[in-house]
Order: C-alpha cells, then structure tokens, then sequence
C-alpha cells in the first residue's frame, strides 16, 4: 500500500488495480479495462466548470450528462497513399476533422529497428511537444527493416473532438528505454507534401443526452439538462427558458394539472426562433434540436392521477 500527501502523476497512461483493471488516459476521454474481458468501458459523464469565472456561475456552467455513442470502425487515409520512394519523418500536428475515437495505426518504416530499439508513440494536445501528452505506448522487442508495413494497436482509444489540434509522432529509444531518442523516419504520403502515410483505424462519436428523470415545476424555470418536466400552470403562467450554449439536444414539457388553456407554459428558445406558447389543455411535446434549430413532436398525451 502506498500513502502520499502529495500528488501522484504517471509518466505514462494507466493505473492498474491488481490483475483485473486498468484506468487510463485516453485523450480526451478515460477508460477502465477489464484486463480479463479486454473491454474498456467509460460511464456517462457530467461537469462542472471553473467557477471562479463569471462566466460560468449560471446554467451554463455545467455540463449536462451525456453517454457516447459510436459508428462502426473504418479506416482513415488522411494524407494520401503512400509515395513510391520519399520518405518524411513521423511527427505531424492536425485539426481533428471530427469527433474521433482512434483505436490504431498502419505506416510503412523507412530505417531498421533493432530487437533492443524501443518504438514510442505520442500523442500531444498542441502543435508541437510543449503542450499537453494525451497519450504515450512504448514496445520493443521486434525487429524491422526499411519499407516493413507496421500496424500498430493501440492499449486503449484515444479520443478528441472535432477541431482539436493534435499531434502525432513516432519515436525510437535507441537501443534501451533511455537511449538516445529520434523521430522515425517512414514512408511519405503521396496526396499531402511532407505528410506521412497512414492509415488510421477509427471510429465517430457523438455525446448523446441523458433524460435526467421526470421534475415537477409550478414557477419559472431555466433549463439545464435533459429531462421530462411536469409543469404544474394551475396558479400562474410558467416560463421555461431555453440556453443552446449549455449542449442538451432534448427535452420534454407536459401539462401536469391539466390547466394550460388556463395559464400558459412558455417556452423561451430566445432568438432567432423566440417562444413556443402551449396553452392547451393536456399538451405534451418532445423539443429536440437537429444541429440547426429546435424543433418538436405533439406526444398528444392524456395526464392522469393514480387512483
């Protein structure tokens, strides 16, 4: 048992809990690895922001929970096929294209990597190696020549959203895990100059609301998070207000006492798309945003007490 009264830091990704998982570092997201089952599971997630800043002290200081979801895996070829004969060393900063979710990697390499060499791969949040290590896998103990094809798998997914500028880079530790350290060279891309070849196993990803339950209102109310909300007009009109910035994509409104064609529910969606007045008896809809707009569905639901 190790006890600090100061912070631990890894050098590489991971903590492992006995023979049976595993937590790591994967970009932008963390995964616990069932070393028995080799899955990597993630829960659905939520945040607070810094709340010494003004600005983060209303709703949109909290992230809503969310779960991701994911398509099947495909095969990227960012830069090109790779080039007959140019070689370029392996390190490249880019703007991630999409929300992307990185589980390997093929590239072709142009030097010879001895049993003892140690190959590195890095990942770093930046242009270049000042910025922050996102992720790090190291091996050894194989051996290459030049124009070898390696497909490198990677201990668990590196993810990072779209417009996130990233670099990538491929090292060797001459001859030991402390030896002298240089860029791999390998194998150009034919399409982008100076860019190498790769291709990269992938998958897309979208964060997905999580409905946070059914809440009972009966006086004005911002909305923070998906959920289904009851809303009592009984004694006044109620006023819903909407803010995009905080990133639900859903959410449900119905009348709860049967008394919206007495008092309104409204629901500010603020410009351009301004209010959605409902103010008849036993209205209920689904609002959901479709990447441009809020939109909704009638649910046409009858509310009825349990007897």
């Amino acid at each position: 048992q190790i006890e600090s009264s100061k912070e631990i830091q890894t050098t590489l990704n991971s903590f492992f809990l006995g023979d049976q998982h595993k937590m790591s570092s994967g970009g932008e997201n963390v995964f616990f690895t069932n070393l028995n089952s080799d899955v990597d599971w993630f829960p659905a997630w939520s945040g607070i922001k810094d709340q010494q800043l003004a600005g983060n002290q209303d709703e949109t200081g909290v992230i809503p929970p969310s779960f991701r979801t994911y398509t099947n895996l495909e095969t990227l070829v960012p830069y090109g096929q790779p080039h007959a004969t140019d070689t370029v060393l392996y390190s490249r900063s880019h703007i991630t294209a999409a929300n992307y979710s990185q589980y390997g990697v093929q590239f072709i390499i142009e030097e010879d990597i001895g049993p003892t060499d140690w190959l590195v791969y890095q990942v770093w949040f930046g242009t270049d190696e000042t910025g922050i290590q996102a992720f790090e896998q190291k091996f050894t103990g194989d051996t290459h020549s030049a124009g070898d094809v390696v497909e490198w798998w990677f201990t668990h997914p590196i993810e990072g959203h779209a417009g996130e500028t990233v670099l990538h880079t491929v090292k060797k530790y001459e001859g030991a895990e402390d030896g002298t350290k240089t860029t791999v060279t390998v194998r150009e891309a034919d399409t982008v100059a100076g860019a190498h070849y790769a291709e990269i196993y992938a998958r897309e990803f979208e964060n997905r609301d999580v409905m946070a339950g059914v809440h009972y209102l009966t006086d004005d109310h911002t909305i923070g998070h998906a959920g289904t909300y009851a809303v009592d007009t009984s004694s006044q009109v109620v006023n819903m207000t909407v803010n995009s910035a905080v990133g639900y994509k859903s959410f449900i409104v119905f009348d709860a006492d049967k008394n919206f064609n007495t008092n309104a529910c409204i629901v500010d969606f603020g410009a351009p798309q301004g209010t959605a007045t409902l103010q008849s008896k036993n209205d209920s809809y689904m609002f959901y945003h479709d990447g441009t707009q809020w939109r909704f569905l009638d649910l046409n639901t009858k509310d009825g007490g349990i007897v």
